[in-house]
């Protein structure tokens, strides 16, 4: 992880990983929205960079506080990971910033989306399950617990932070 915040520009987005004492983290489902290819999915909150924004920071800061009314400049910063980039749109780069709340803030969803919740990836179950991707119906990995299915790149992002300790190492019980 890296405490350099990302420069941004034409391409670029970014997402928060918005974990609670234990390790918990925040997911949201975007709403179904014709012409979006993420429509229903679960996600972190987060988007594009836009003209004006002097960082990707501040794209964050914008875009999680118009999503959810979360203020981020009231979180920790942890560190920032990638770039990554989802299959279907690989020239888009995508960075994301881990944030430690130390009380789960509240949220208040704007029109973008239908849904939240705090998941634990690592008690989360994996499994293969069919889902409606860009390429068709296909096969993928995801995290899975009751109603919330997370894969491509939110599943990923969230199987990077866990597989390198990183989410283990800031479980307190």
């Amino acid at each position: 992880m890296s405490s350099t915040v990302p420069e941004g520009g034409e391409g670029t987005a970014a997402v928060g990983a918005i974990l609670d004492p234990r390790s918990h983290v925040l997911v949201v489902k975007r709403a179904v929205r014709e012409g979006d290819p993420w429509s229903g999915q679960w996600a972190l909150p987060g988007g594009r960079w836009t003209l004006g924004d002097s960082d990707l920071l501040e794209t964050l800061r914008r875009e999680v506080l118009e999503e959810t009314g979360i203020d981020i400049t009231m979180l920790e910063p942890i560190g920032w990971l990638g770039p990554l980039s989802p299959m279907n749109r690989p020239g888009l780069k995508v960075h994301v910033l881990a944030l430690l709340a130390r009380e789960r803030p509240q949220v208040r969803l704007n029109y973008e989306l239908s849904d939240f919740r705090w998941v634990r990836p690592s008690v989360m179950r994996r499994a293969l399950v069919r889902a409606l991707t860009s390429f068709g119906e296909r096969e993928v990995e995801a995290m899975v617990e009751e109603d919330v299915v997370i894969w491509g790149l939110t599943y990923r992002i969230l199987d990077q932070l866990y597989s390198s300790g990183f989410l283990r190492s800031l479980h307190t019980g």
